[in-house]
């Protein structure tokens, strides 16, 4: 019998140790861990558009690093310029056995300030005008886009207007790049012609190609005429044609005279 007691107690000390050798071994095994982004950067984290920023990255632990925007798969540690046109997010991506992981940095684009690309302000000594239903094109637009347009309009009606300037590519019944609505007190001297501006979300022209702009009244107690003085807008270097017409009939009505009082604004 105590025999028989002594081999229950070895045979149950043997399972008992397998079961503690058997806990010991699974505590050791160590679960994977995910990858560690330690930092995910941009510097700075406002630009202008045109300029630059740095993003700068240090990620541990990981097989695998990945940034989206087109910069593809990257170091675990590294630095890259870039220069996007508008606000951007970039992500990062981490991956190794044990999962993925992600971080984001934002670079937040301003408008580059506009350029003044046509300049020939209306002289005050000449009362002259003509009346909207004239548009006028810019053969040889000297810039990347428009941001605001200047005229100079008067009525022999005083009151309370309000005005649309559309513009379109090539024609004037061509694609439409912009419309751009503006309202101005005007008095009942026609010669009295007032500044009006004309703002527009930096619409994107191709460079050198043909613009065209129609004038339209949208509200108002009587009709308008704009300002015509003088025969080119300049920019430094060179002169750039703005050629009115006698209507706005497609594709670019007749000629009637070679400029207007105008400035123009936008981006090289």
């Amino acid at each position: 019998m105590k025999k028989k007691i002594n081999e229950y107690i070895k045979y149950f000390s043997l399972i008992f140790g397998v079961l503690i050798l058997v806990i010991l071994i699974g505590c050791s095994v160590v679960t994977p861990s995910d990858p560690i982004i330690n930092i995910f950067s941009a510097d700075p984290a406002t630009i202008t558009e045109g300029e630059s920023s740095t993003l700068s990255w240090n990620v541990t632990d990981a097989t695998n690093v990945s940034i989206d925007n087109g910069l593809g798969s990257v170091a675990l540690t590294g630095t890259t310029s870039v220069s996007p046109s508008t606000t951007t997010t970039y992500t990062l991506t981490a991956t190794n056995a044990s999962g993925s992981v992600t971080s984001t940095t934002t670079i937040t684009v301003s408008p580059a300030e506009p350029v003044l690309l046509i300049n020939y302000p209306m002289d005050p000594a000449d009362t002259g005008g003509d009346g909207t239903s004239r548009g006028f094109y810019i053969e040889e637009f000297p810039g990347t886009s428009l941001t605001r347009v200047d005229l100079w309009i008067g009525s022999s009606a005083e009151g309370n207007y309000v005005f649309e300037l559309t513009v379109r590519e090539d024609t004037y019944d061509g694609s439409l790049i912009d419309e751009s609505q503006a309202t101005i007190s005007l008095t009942d001297d026609i010669s009295d012609k007032q500044l009006v501006t004309f703002n527009f979300p930096s619409s994107s022209i191709e460079e050198n190609s043909t613009v065209t702009f129609k004038l339209s009244i949208l509200s108002g107690p009587g009709s308008c005429s704009y300002a015509v003085h003088g025969q080119y807008g300049g920019i430094p270097g060179e002169d750039i044609l703005v050629t009115q017409t006698n209507d706005t009939s497609p594709p670019l009505s007749s000629f009637r005279r070679n400029g207007i009082a105008i400035r123009v604004y936008g981006q090289e």
